[in-house]
């Protein structure tokens, strides 16, 4: 598997080249004096990916100006004794220990040119590439006017392995060469979003002439228990209350006032200091537990049974109903 992109690095800017029949492709580049670099090579990547839907492999193009180039007479040796040779030839030729460096070589006829970097320059160029989400797999160079043929491979990349998820990589010696410009495919900005209209969809189906009427539609959504419902009344309290049959105050000309609620016990427990009308925090309560009714007037809670004999006797409920116990009303 060979990389599709190279990240070209240099004192100049950074470019971002795709592959392309014939040589390599310009998807954009950034200057190193960039207001806000991190935001375009986040544009780069996200180029990239249009390109590349399934992901980016890059290829690290080092600065020719962190390279070292050596030619060296090696006469007819073969691959081992020219890779030692040129071993020799580093010793002393950069302040760093030959350990220190990866080098590649090339044989040219009886002369042999070597490409060396520093490890440490491989490190800090995969830490870049790796920031900005470019997925490096491997370093190389482009030597540009040096004699050195082909392109200088400096190894696989750290996370090599995890970008190319296991598959062999397969590098090429062929010099980067740029042919022109990527034809980055483009995404409609004004592009409506799928899920507003999809959602707009059923509501105006939902107000079409087949739609239920509201009786209907109200009657079903009645059934869907969401409260814990009491249990019915017993028949014998539900009618008298559904009746409503509490004694009712005899027709008078004047009208009650306004802040008051009209009391509907009788005569005599208008006169009574227990009535609400009169007294509002005054609040008789029935000590029956089976069922409930209130007088309206007094807001006296008693059992229903007990309201209609309240109502025959001409009394307050509550009133009557504590009499009957014998209490003080």
């Amino acid at each position: 598997m060979k990389s599709n992109f190279a990240l070209s690095l240099s004192f100049e800017g950074i470019r971002l080249l795709h592959r392309a029949a014939g040589g390599w492709r310009l998807v954009g580049d950034v200057s190193l004096d960039a207001a806000d670099m991190a935001a375009d090579l986040a544009l780069l990547h996200d180029k990239a990916l249009l390109l590349e839907p399934a992901g980016l492999r890059t290829k690290i193009l080092l600065p020719a100006e962190q390279i070292k180039y050596l030619t060296i007479e090696t006469e007819e040796m073969d691959d081992a004794a020219r890779m030692d040779a040129a071993r020799a030839a580093l010793d002393g030729a950069t302040p760093y220990a030959v350990d220190d460096l990866a080098f590649d070589i090339c044989a040219d006829g009886a002369q042999t040119h070597i490409a060396a970097v520093a490890r440490e320059t491989l490190a800090e160029a995969e830490a870049f590439a790796v920031e900005h989400e470019f997925d490096p797999v491997n370093f190389a160079a482009v030597p540009g006017d040096h004699p050195y043929l082909g392109a200088p491979f400096f190894g696989e990349t750290a996370g090599a392995a995890k970008v190319l998820k296991g598959e062999p990589f397969e590098h090429d010696d062929i010099a980067v060469v740029v042919i022109g410009k990527a034809e980055i495919p483009e995404v409609p900005a004004d592009a409506p979003p799928v899920t507003p209209q999809v959602a707009l969809e059923p509501i105006v189906a939902d107000k079409s002439a087949d739609a239920p009427e509201p009786g209907v539609a109200a009657a079903k959504d009645t059934k869907l228990p969401v409260q814990p419902v009491a249990p019915p009344l017993p028949e014998t309290a539900q009618k008298p209350v559904d009746e409503t049959p509490v004694a009712k105050p005899p027709p008078s000309s004047a009208p009650p006032a306004p802040d008051t609620p009209p009391c509907y016990c009788s005569g005599q427990a208008k006169r009574t200091r227990n009535c609400r009308a009169k007294r509002p925090r005054a609040r008789k309560t029935c000590q029956c537990q089976t069922c409930h009714g209130a007088c309206k007037g007094c807001r006296a809670t008693a059992c229903a049974a007990h309201l209609g004999r309240a109502a025959a006797n001409g009394g307050c409920p509550a009133r009557w109903f504590r009499k009957q116990k014998g209490r003080r009303a």
